[in-house]
């Protein structure tokens, strides 16, 4: 944890704090808040190498997180955690459980290598996500790719029967959509244990998308 990259957690700890122990309901205000505040402090992580206190009191001031519950929480300096982050950290049943749990299903899947984040999971199934879009599944031989990319909340919406009303306007992407099987990525270059990553610029992935 003396890395930038693995200090950079305990903020997102300290921000998800009202919704822990996991799991919480997928309605919750403190799990929406929560991720809110992780998705702006990771942009400003991303493309910032200035990110700092203040990047971190403008993400809970858009998350709608009480500042000073974040302040108690991170300590000083606040990028690198206080006593209540590091304490959410090493509980097991806030997170070190689940953590363990994670990296037992990559052992047990047969993944030799540092596996890189997110890890996102929709029943039991390893996602390939990066940015806004879901691409695949994620396996130790390769990612298998979905017929089109899809977000999170397409592929959420598409396997919930019967289909709730709030999916309404959700068209699922991959539904009815052939799988092929794509060539797996180079190994990691810049990794040591969990190892550290560096998610594409703004920039990078709109001239991806054109």
């Amino acid at each position: 944890l003396s890395l930038p990259d693995c200090s950079a957690v305990l903020p997102h700890l300290c921000g998800l704090q009202s919704s822990m122990p996991p799991p919480a309901p997928a309605d919750s205000l403190a799990l929406l808040r929560g991720v809110r505040f992780a998705t702006c402090n990771l942009a400003a992580t991303f493309n910032s190498s200035s990110h700092g206190t203040r990047s971190v009191e403008r993400c809970a001031k858009e998350a709608s997180l009480p500042w000073d519950d974040m302040y108690a929480c991170l300590g000083k300096p606040h990028t690198l955690g206080g006593e209540q982050a590091f304490g959410i950290l090493v509980t097991p049943e806030d997170y070190s459980n689940s953590i363990r749990r994670v990296v037992k299903r990559f052992r047990d899947a047969g993944y030799s290598t540092t596996v890189g984040m997110p890890w996102v999971f929709l029943n039991g199934q390893h996602l390939a996500c990066g940015g806004p879009l879901c691409e695949g599944l994620r396996t130790p031989h390769g990612d298998v790719a979905f017929g089109q990319p899809s977000s999170l909340l397409d592929l959420v919406c598409s396997v919930l029967q019967p289909r709730p009303a709030s999916c309404s306007k959700v068209t699922p992407g991959t539904q009815g959509t052939a799988v092929q099987t794509v060539r797996p990525k180079p190994e990691c270059e810049n990794c040591a244990a969990f190892g550290s990553f560096r998610g594409p610029s703004q920039q990078q992935q709109r001239q991806r998308q054109q």
